[in-house]
């Protein structure tokens, strides 16, 4: 059980602008999810949620940045649009989308050929 917003920020191995794309897929596919807004310069999503058995809605903004070496960094925020306690609604949305967007990158990696990273050495 949180108050009123979650944050979850996650660095991922992949360009910003292809990260950026699979969060915006994530959130087409979240049920009861409607895009407010997106800024693909920016690299920024508002959207929100409609209503459910345990609340009245939640508001999603997603923010991809560049980071090191051409890697982006994502922080994903739920935020209640009326209630006080999230009864864990907020962390369900968050971990969603930052579950969906990886499926996506890491099938997406795999349809374009690239071989998986080499076994360890031995012993």
């Amino acid at each position: 059980m949180g108050l009123r917003t979650t944050t979850v920020e996650r660095d991922f191995g992949e360009e910003p602008g292809r990260v950026f794309d699979a969060f915006a897929e994530a959130v087409q596919a979240m049920p009861k999810a409607r895009i407010d807004s997106v800024d693909p310069h920016a690299r920024v999503i508002a959207a929100r949620t409609g209503m459910s058995f345990t609340s009245w809605g939640e508001n999603l903004l997603i923010k991809v940045e560049p980071s090191a070496e051409g890697r982006a960094h994502v922080t994903v925020t739920s935020t209640l649009k009326m209630q006080l306690v999230d009864w864990g609604k907020n962390k369900k949305n968050v971990e969603a989308l930052v579950a969906s967007a990886t499926g996506r990158l890491e099938r997406a990696t795999g349809q374009q050929g690239q071989p998986p990273a080499p076994p360890p050495p031995p012993g």
